[in-house]
């Protein structure tokens, strides 16, 4: 480990020491008791045992921007040293990948290696192959003999809503639905008004409330049980009230997306499960136990969130008992479970036989998903609210660039040596989804003019889109040059 990460835990341990003093003060004065008796039936949260957070907390870094960073650094000189004196940086033991060798598998192994990820998937594709494909880790940290591999199924969170816009899309193509539609020609039990149009709802623009979706999960054994519509008209009960006027201004809700998933089967007839199987899996060949709304039969990653952390500690007093399973060691664990709602997070995907055959087929000029050019177009399409303002999605995706600062010839060739003539500075335009809630994080990114797309599926918790887009942006570093190269003259 760097000189500098020592330090940075030498300086975690000086705090948490502070730290554990204060706080143990403060639950023996407020009578918080941490411990759960599993013997009495009773779940154990991730917070049993709680003074072993100060323990052992100098045993995480905490994943965010500058620790990516430092990681990247590392893997990049490990990767050239090793080039050097002719070793192989691929280690099969665990994950699949392909034979070769880069930057980026280091930076994937050493992810994997300081414990920031248990397991995690990652497919570059363009509009033909796979350019890179890898699989690493473990799907439990209990059982660390049943490693990642391409076939493994992860919850995808909010990456879900780009397949529920292609569905709306379909639709539309189909003439089944419009796009300036009020909501309530397809669904009439909401109390949002006519004004709301089915464009807002997927553009984000639509005004309805973003409650924090803690509590918005069930788990497997109760979904045979489970209602829908009874969550739904609970969620809606409890947020009446648009926050401003429909296409005033951009705002995230994951109410849209699980609102256009009963458009999707008043419009068709069908339930959205269905829906997704014959006009989206079908035409593409997605086998659905590499894709589908379901817990696949396949192998899946268990959720998995670091044990002693703040996010960590706030979750145990938010969310249920029944959704958390035992802790074994660094990591809390949890159950399978389902989002509420399969239209705005539900999906259950792997990168390569999934995502990835949605992303290539986005890719091509006359994709087999839409029958007409103008779809594609359509969703790609520039959004802009009553003012003119262009907002920062389209209809189901993020639009974001990717500057890669100013790139010299070592960079591109990566001798590592300097260069007395810098390139301009590399911005690639991508339209993108992140996905994050309880137990794993996941992207998809579309680059149009490099044509190529990338997708990680990862089975731990991150919610913040900064940090999700952080390690996109390290990931498809190498992949961005080499398109760039490609397309670039002389």
């Amino acid at each position: 480990m760097a000189g500098k990460d020592r330090g940075k835990l030498r300086k975690i341990d000086a705090h948490m020491g502070e730290a554990q003093t204060s706080c143990q003060d403060k639950i023996g004065s407020s009578g918080i008791s941490m411990q759960c008796n599993l013997q009495h039936g009773i779940r154990e949260t991730p917070f049993s045992g709680f003074g072993l957070l100060f323990r052992t907390a100098r045993q995480r870094i905490v994943l965010d921007k500058s620790t990516l960073y430092t990681v990247f650094k590392s893997a990049r000189r490990q990767y050239w040293t090793r080039r050097r004196s002719g070793h192989s940086m691929i280690h099969r033991r665990g994950r699949e990948t392909t034979a070769r060798t880069s930057t980026t598998q280091s930076l994937l192994d050493q992810l994997i290696a300081w414990h920031q990820i248990p397991g995690i998937q990652y497919v570059v594709v363009d509009s033909d192959s796979i350019r890179y494909e890898y699989a690493g880790g473990v799907c439990d940290v209990q059982y660390p003999a049943a490693p990642v591999t391409c076939d493994t199924c992860f919850l995808t969170s909010s990456s879900t809503k780009v397949l529920t816009a292609a569905a709306v899309l379909k639709l539309v193509e189909q003439e089944k639905v419009k796009l300036d539609d009020p909501l309530s020609k397809y669904f009439k039990e909401h109390p949002y008004g006519d004004n709301l149009h089915i464009r807002h709802l997927m553009n984000q623009s639509s005004g309805i409330p973003n409650p924090m979706p803690l509590t918005w999960l069930h788990t497997a054994e109760e979904h045979c049980n489970y209602s829908e519509a009874n969550a739904l008209r609970d969620a809606l009960q409890v947020n009446p009230k648009l926050d401003f006027q429909p296409g005033h201004k951009y705002a995230y809700s994951n109410l849209s997306y699980w609102l256009l998933g009963k458009v999707i089967e008043q419009a068709s007839g069908k339930t959205y499960r269905e829906y997704l199987h014959e006009e989206i899996l079908g035409p593409l060949d997605i086998d659905p136990n590499q894709l589908d709304c379901e817990i696949p039969s396949s192998t899946i990653a268990r959720g998995h969130q670091p044990r002693f952390s703040l996010m960590t500690l706030i979750f145990s007093f938010l969310t249920s008992r029944e959704i958390w399973e035992k802790s074994v060691g660094r990591w809390a664990r949890f159950r399978l479970l389902y989002m509420n709602g399969p239209a705005y997070g539900g999906i259950f995907a792997t990168a390569k036989g999934g995502y990835a055959k949605f992303l290539q087929d986005l890719l091509r000029d006359k994709p087999k998903l839409f029958s007409k050019s103008s779809t594609k177009e359509l969703c790609f399409s520039e959004q802009r609210d009553v003012s003119g303002k262009v907002l920062p999605t389209t209809l189901g995706w993020h639009r974001g660039h990717v500057l890669m600062g100013v790139v010299d010839d070592d960079e591109l060739t990566g001798t590592g040596r300097s260069t007395t003539s810098p390139r301009p500075p590399l911005q690639h335009l991508y339209f993108g989804k992140p996905g994050g809630g309880p137990g794993y994080h996941s992207n998809l990114r579309i680059y149009p003019k490099l044509g190529i797309a990338t997708v990680f599926l990862a089975n731990t918790t991150e919610v913040s889109e900064g940090s999700i887009n952080a390690l996109s942006d390290l990931l498809d570093k190498e992949f961005l040059i080499e398109a760039n190269r490609a397309i670039t003259p002389g």
